[in-house]
């Protein structure tokens, strides 16, 4: 019933509870105790509680109102509301931190970015902290219960793997990793929008194809299909509904003209070498298999018979979550405000000459707006468009050496629009490429079509907002479209969204891997708008790495980050 009490009574310098010659939890000083009076046997230097006031209580009192008190005046905060109060400062804001008058800190917090995280937790060590803690397990027994369930339960301080996204990619790769080892260690994964209304997860077209010019690309692709062949056997979870991916196994058809005809036969030869089934069309037989389509210009087509579609993110995203939770997985609503990075000793150095750093916490803050600090003991990096920011945090691009290099993934943002042409092609539509970078796939029956182009460099749209440009349809990809498929030429709009992607602005391939300066830290991002359909070969390598200490079924050391580092490029030549 007081399993908790135990752990805030724990020793700690300066507390006022103590047991006679026992180690301090937090420095590992030997302390004895005489009545109102703490040795410590380390360097013999007696501390007088009843002299100084500075027990654990008088700390926590005096350090939050002293520090909230207003300028020019002599107001100060309550103790009870400042205690509150401080578990809303986030680093850099509120009162600005002063370790000279931090009476908690030691040596070993020094060398943090935010040492106040730690002695914080130092001085909420007391017997307010116990009495609290009897109290509410008091009022869980009035309710007639012997504990919390776990959606009542506080979120964890310390974990063994900490995934920083929960998009399709991090929500994978959680499932992954829990079905390998559901009860060997613990998982939580951070996600600031659990609605996910401007992930890029939820705003994807959800096509999956086969048509790619990397052979790394090819397999995960190949295996991402079987994988939601299979799906309903690998996310049921009891006393649920088996997930509906309502996949629609149409093929993509990309066009080429005479400039790229012969990069597409390339690319065909090498994706039928790996097993998938893909034909190259001459403009006869593309007239002939599709009557609707318009071949001027076009020298070839290559069409996926099997094992291309697509299908709903949404409901693949929400059975990768729901089952990874039932496996153990904790999903944590919060914002990542930083990393509590720790300088190692003089002795550790990087190739730059500087102190290694090491990153072990993560500071975030809840939805109620409490600033709360976890320890981990790996993280897996997979943010998606907002990767760039985790990775400045971590001082990428900050710092000399490697970490002089800053993450080259940046978000884009593309329009999708939904249009309704009556006299528009049947239920054979595939998913078309067109060389002027414009696609198109039906939706539904009802003569709906999304479409959508990728723009070029000097066309990219403002992503602080997603608001769309609905002249950008009339401009550039209705011309395309009614010049391809003439049906279309009564084609009205009905509606449209937009999206990010995490865009590589390398050579738009994923960047996944071990991270290349801090040990225990792992990077699963910058698919270029490919990462619906990777997203289970991604969870399945990740697990690959942590389990199997390398890649087992798919090699993806190319897509790491040393082609980063020496700036070599691994360019893909199919990008939709």
């Amino acid at each position: 019933m007081f399993r908790h009490v135990y752990r805030y009574l724990r020793p700690t310098c300066g507390s006022i509870i103590c047991r006679p010659n026992i180690s301090c939890c937090c420095c590992g000083r030997q302390l004895s105790v005489t009545a109102g009076l703490f040795k410590d046997n380390n360097n013999n230097n007696p501390k007088d509680n009843s002299g100084d006031n500075k027990n654990i209580d008088t700390i926590q009192t005096t350090t939050t109102a002293d520090s909230r008190q207003t300028t020019g005046s002599d107001v100060s905060v309550k103790a009870d509301d400042s205690e509150v109060d401080e578990y809303k400062w986030g680093p850099n804001e509120g009162v600005p931190y002063d370790p000279q008058k931090d009476p908690a800190l030691t040596v070993e917090h020094t060398p943090y970015k935010y040492p106040q995280f730690f002695t914080r937790q130092i001085r909420q060590m007391g017997l307010k902290r116990a009495v609290r803690i009897i109290k509410d397990d008091l009022s869980v027994l009035k309710t007639g219960r012997i504990k919390r369930p776990p959606w009542e339960l506080p979120p964890p301080n310390e974990v063994d793997v900490a995934i920083f996204g929960g998009g399709i990619i991090g929500s994978a790769i959680a499932y992954f990793l829990k079905q390998r080892a559901p009860q060997s260690f613990t998982c939580c994964v951070f996600e600031r929008d659990p609605t996910y209304t401007r992930a890029s997860t939820t705003q994807s077209i959800g096509g999956i194809r086969q048509q790619f010019s990397l052979n790394e690309n090819i397999l995960m692709s190949m295996y991402g299909i079987d994988f939601l062949r299979d799906v309903k056997k690998h996310l049921s979870v009891l006393d649920n509904e088996p997930p509906d991916l309502r996949f629609h196994p149409h093929g993509h058809l990309v066009l080429a003209t005479y400039a790229g005809a012969q990069q597409l036969v390339e690319n065909h030869k090498l994706q039928t070498d790996l097993g998938a089934f893909v034909e190259l069309y001459t403009p006869d037989k593309l007239k002939e298999k599709f009557p609707w389509l318009n071949t001027d210009g076009i020298a070839i087509g290559s069409y996926g018979v099997q094992n291309e579609g697509w299908f709903d993110p949404w409901a693949l995203l929400l059975a990768f979550k729901t089952k990874a939770q039932t496996l153990g997985v904790e999903y944590i609503q919060g914002d990542v405000l930083d990393f509590n990075l720790m300088t190692s000793n003089a002795a550790n150095y990087d190739h730059s000459g500087q102190s290694r750093q090491q990153v072990n916490h993560v500071i975030y803050r809840n939805p109620d707006g409490f600033v709360k600090q976890m320890t981990f003991a790996a993280g897996i990096v997979c943010g998606g468009a907002s990767s760039a920011v985790l990775a400045d945090k971590l001082d990428y691009g900050n710092k000399p050496g490697i970490l002089s290099h800053p993450l080259p993934v940046e978000p884009r943002k593309r329009y999708v629009y939904v249009f309704n042409a009556p006299d528009g092609p049947g239920i054979d539509f595939p998913l078309i490429m067109d060389p002027s970078s414009v696609y198109c796939r039906r939706e539904g029956l009802g003569g709906n079509f999304i479409c959508g182009r990728n723009p070029s460099e000097d066309e990219e749209p403002d992503v602080s907002n997603l608001d769309v440009d609905y002249s950008y349809f009339d401009t550039h990809i209705y011309p395309q479209l009614v010049n391809r498929v003439p049906a279309f030429s009564s084609a009205k709009i009905k509606g449209a969204w937009s999206g990010l992607i995490e865009y590589n602005t390398v050579d738009q391939n994923p960047i996944i891997g071990r991270d290349p300066y801090y040990g225990n830290l792992f990077w699963a991002t910058g698919f270029s708008g490919q990462g619906i359909q990777m997203a289970p070969a991604v969870g399945r390598a990740m697990n690959e790495l942590f389990f199997d200490n390398g890649y087992q079924t798919i090699d993806l050391s190319r897509f790491s980050w040393q082609r980063i580092l020496r700036n070599e490029p691994i360019k893909e030549a199919q990008i939709m």
